[in-house]
């Protein structure tokens, strides 16, 4: 559905993408990652059509965007980090033109507005301007003006900031639902909900590609994350950790309770159960050991160790 072809981009003798290249073929979610810096935006920018490439071509269904920008665009809706709404015009008002802009037909766009208002479930703020939203129902309006058309591909650059748990669940739900017949391309800074709702993980680094492959492949079983919750406060056990768990690295979670102090643990694998260690260690200096289960954290271990960032002291 979309093929990058060796894109370049430069901003004066700044190089921000180097021959990036990559092609998706079926409807799937795929999650684009990085550091602040890497090239993200840049990459967004030029996949939409806002931005041209230096070197190299964005193709959408076999139709160049160098050579027919107009009918590429048509096909790609967009979400940039700040939604690009009109705060004087209500959530319809607003919408309407957008389908319009998007040459959706006369006839249909009330259609196709409440279509979108559905899924994206903004039907009891309709009638209110943009501007009296909070920023979690703005976030949404902007998810609905880049679906207004079913364009082929979705691209969204932080979807879910600003919703609540609740309003992210129904979002990631929709968005799953839309995938079924789309590409969607998800930039997110929250690496735990890439790993749940994507299929694929492209990363990038100084305006490179780094890593492309299938989160289930995006993987580094060499660490384990325990979290725990001890009856004593933080120096006490900072202290413990430093002298009997010498090679371990460790985050303190703050105080879970009353006299208690919360842990991240990481550890490299190793042929004795970790966490009976722990256990042994918590027993031996007479405290108790009230919580303890292990931290799925395997997207954000494989992403700081090829990005270089070490992101736990």
């Amino acid at each position: 559905m979309i093929e990058l072809q060796n894109v370049c981009k430069y901003y004066g003798n700044k190089l921000a993408l180097d021959n990036v290249s990559f092609s998706i073929y079926k409807a799937s979610v795929i999650g684009l990652l990085g550091k602040n810096g890497a090239g993200k935006s840049t990459l967004m920018n030029i996949m939409t059509g806002y931005l041209p490439a230096t070197v190299g071509d964005v193709v959408v269904d076999g139709r160049s965007m160098g050579d027919a920008p107009q009918e590429v665009k048509s096909k790609v809706g967009y979400l940039p980090e700040k939604p690009p709404v009109y705060d004087t015009m209500s959530v319809y008002e607003f919408l309407c033109y957008v389908a319009r802009l998007k040459g959706v037909p006369s006839r249909s766009v009330s259609s196709e507005v409440n279509n979108i208002i559905e899924r994206t479930a903004l039907g009891d703020v309709t009638k209110r301007l943009i501007r009296n939203l909070s920023k979690g129902y703005q976030q949404r309006v902007g998810i609905a003006q880049a679906m207004i058309g079913e364009p082929k591909i979705l691209i969204l650059d932080e979807p879910t900031v600003g919703l609540d748990p609740s309003q992210v669940v129904e979002i990631q739900s929709l968005l799953m639902e839309y995938a079924k017949k789309h590409v969607i391309i998800v930039s997110s800074h929250i690496l735990t909900e890439i790993s749940e709702i994507c299929d694929r993980i492209l990363i990038l680094n100084e305006g490179k590609l780094i890593k492309d492959c299938r989160v289930s492949e995006l993987s580094n079983s060499n660490k384990k994350h325990i979290f725990i919750r001890v009856d004593a406060e933080r120096m006490r056990f900072e202290n413990i950790i430093q002298k009997s768990l010498a090679n371990c690295r460790y985050d303190y979670k703050g105080a879970g309770e009353p006299g208690c102090s919360d842990w991240e643990l990481i550890v490299e694998s190793c042929e004795e159960d970790i966490r009976k260690r722990i256990s042994r260690i918590v027993m031996e200096n007479k405290l108790n050991l009230l919580q303890m289960f292990p931290v799925n954290t395997e997207i954000e271990d494989a992403f700081f160790d090829l990005t270089a960032v070490g992101h736990i002291k």
